[in-house]
C-alpha cells in the first residue's frame, strides 16, 4: 500500500506518517498543501491519500473533488483528516469525495482499524 499523507501541522503529519510507517505502509510523500497533494497524487499514483481538511489555501473538500476529477482518482482511497466531528461534517466529507472520515487527534489504534478495515483489500503488519 502506497500512501500521500497531507496536512499542515508538520507534527500531525510527522504522527499519522510513524502510525503508517508501523503498520508496514510506504509514505509515497508528506505534503503540506493542495498543491503539492495534486502533484504527488497525479505523478506516484498513490493507493490512498489522508487529507486534512484545513489545509491552507485550497481545503480538503476541494481537493477532494479535484482528485475524483481525474482518471486516476476514482480509484484512489480518500481519508478526511479534520477536526471536525459531527455527522454533518463526516456528511459533507464524504460528499466532497472521501471514502472514511477521521476526527483529530486521531488515536493510532483508530488509524489501525482504519487500515484493517475500510483500505480495500489490504492489512497492516501485526504490531
Amino acid at each position: 500500500m502506497r500512501v500521500v499523507v497531507a496536512d499542515d501541522v508538520m507534527l500531525t503529519r510527522e504522527g499519522i506518517v510513524r502510525v503508517l510507517r508501523e503498520a508496514g505502509i510506504d509514505i509515497v510523500a508528506e505534503v503540506e498543501d493542495a498543491d503539492g497533494l495534486l502533484r504527488h497524487v497525479s505523478v506516484a499514483r498513490p493507493d490512498a491519500a489522508i487529507i486534512d481538511i484545513g489545509l491552507p489555501g485550497v481545503d480538503g473538500y476541494e481537493v477532494a473533488q479535484r482528485i475524483r476529477a481525474t482518471p486516476h482518482g476514482q480509484e484512489l482511497h480518500l481519508v478526511a483528516l479534520t477536526g471536525y466531528g459531527l455527522p454533518e461534517d463526516e456528511r459533507h466529507a464524504r460528499q466532497a469525495g472521501f471514502d472514511a472520515h477521521l476526527t483529530k487527534p486521531v488515536h493510532p489504534a483508530a488509524m489501525q482499524r482504519l487500515l484493517q478495515t475500510t483500505l480495500p483489500g489490504r492489512a497492516p503488519r501485526p504490531s
